[in-house]
Parts: structure tokens; C-alpha cells; sequence
């Protein structure tokens, strides 16, 4: 699926188009593999966890393309602060969400 998208989209869209083609094919490949699943063993997906990572990804995310588009430091500077802004963020926002376990907490 994500080949024939690339091949159908890239060539018009370019490489923002590889991004959102990544995205659409994994989001199928999540929903297939959640059905089939179910036909080998009885698992109930987790769908508060996945709202919760995606809240936390879609925060980050927003911290760090507001990081990106208004820092004005060297691009390799840029980019050391926008990933380790970005890590930070995200598990500031897995601890609030409370998605960590105590032994994953201890982890870290």
C-alpha cells in the first residue's frame, strides 16, 4: 500500500506526500492487524493508551515545530534542541497522562 501511494503521490506532492503516505499505510496496517488478531487470540486493545500517546505526540509535536520555526541558532543546533525538547515533552506528557507504570517510571 504505501508503495503504490508513493508511486501514485511523490512524483505530484514530493517528499511531504512520503510523510502522509507513512502515515496512512501504517494506520492500516495497525486496523488489519487488530482484526486478524482477534481471530487468534482474545486481546483487548488498548485504545485509552493509543489516545493518550497520540495526545503526547501531537503536543510534542507542536512544541517542537514552534522549536523550529522560531529558533534561528545553526540548523545541527536547531535540531540537538528540537530532539532533546522533543523527548522531554513527550514523557512530561506520558507522566501526566499517568500512561507509566511505577517499574517504567523507575526505569527511566
Amino acid at each position: 500500500m504505501n508503495l503504490i501511494l508513493n508511486f501514485l503521490l511523490i512524483p505530484e506532492y514530493g517528499y511531504m506526500a512520503a510523510a502522509v503516505t507513512t502515515f496512512i499505510s501504517y494506520v492500516f496496517l495497525l486496523l488489519y492487524m487488530m482484526v486478524l488478531s482477534r481471530k487468534l487470540f482474545i486481546w483487548q486493545f488498548p485504545f485509552d493508551s493509543l489516545i493518550k500517546v497520540s495526545f503526547a505526540s501531537f503536543i510534542m509535536g507542536l512544541v517542537v515545530c514552534y522549536l523550529d520555526n522560531n529558533l534561528t541558532l545553526s540548523p545541527l543546533l536547531n535540531l540537538i534542541l528540537s530532539i532533546c525538547t522533543g523527548v522531554v515533552i513527550y514523557l512530561l506528557m506520558i507522566f501526566l497522562l499517568k500512561e507509566l507504570r511505577n517499574k517504567e517510571i523507575q526505569g527511566l
